[in-house]
Order: structure tokens, then sequence, then C-alpha cells
């Protein structure tokens, strides 16, 4: 997502969500931060073996979700831009597969 947003926001259609895509990133760093963390604590207290009683679940519930928060962020921009700067001729696939 780091290297798709840098290059996204390259593009001056992009630069109004500039801001938005890059903290989407950051939350998504910061999520998965908070992934590893959470393993390298909470499995060594459980003998290193994953089961009921490690709660390590949400965390990557947490890291699913700032995922969609990019990709809504990267959408909803996507949708608001004008066909033309969009850099289509048309819907996707237009002039394809045509019979």
């Amino acid at each position: 997502m780091t290297l798709i947003g840098w290059s996204l926001t390259l593009n001056m259609a992009w630069a109004p969500v500039r801001g938005r895509l890059f903290g989407a990133v950051g939350l998504i760093w910061l999520s998965l931060v908070v992934f590893g963390v959470s393993i390298a604590v909470l499995l060594p207290r459980a003998g290193g073996i994953f089961g009921p009683e490690v709660a390590i679940g949400w965390q990557n519930r947490l890291l699913m979700v700032t995922y969609c928060v990019w990709l809504i962020t990267a959408a909803n921009r996507q949708r608001c831009m004008p066909h033309s700067r969009r850099g289509a001729r048309g819907p996707v696939g237009a002039g394809v597969w045509q019979l």
C-alpha cells in the first residue's frame, strides 16, 4: 500500500487526497506493528502455543480494517475524479470482447 499510495500521490489529480492516503498508510503500518508486538508479547505467555486463551485475533481484524480504510479512501477519490483525468476512454473493458 505504501508504494501504491506514493505512486498515486505523484499524480497531481490525486493531490487533494494525498494526506488522507498517507494517513491511511500510517494506520496500516501502526496496526501491523501492534500485530507483531502483540504476538511477541502474548504468545510466550501461553507457552508458545496458539489457542483460545491467547487473544491475538483482534489485531489481525484491526489490520484488515485499516486495509479497507485505505481502499475506501482511494476508491472514493477515483469515483469523484472526472473521467477525463482517469486516463480511461470509457467503462472498464470498453471495446474488449465485443461480439
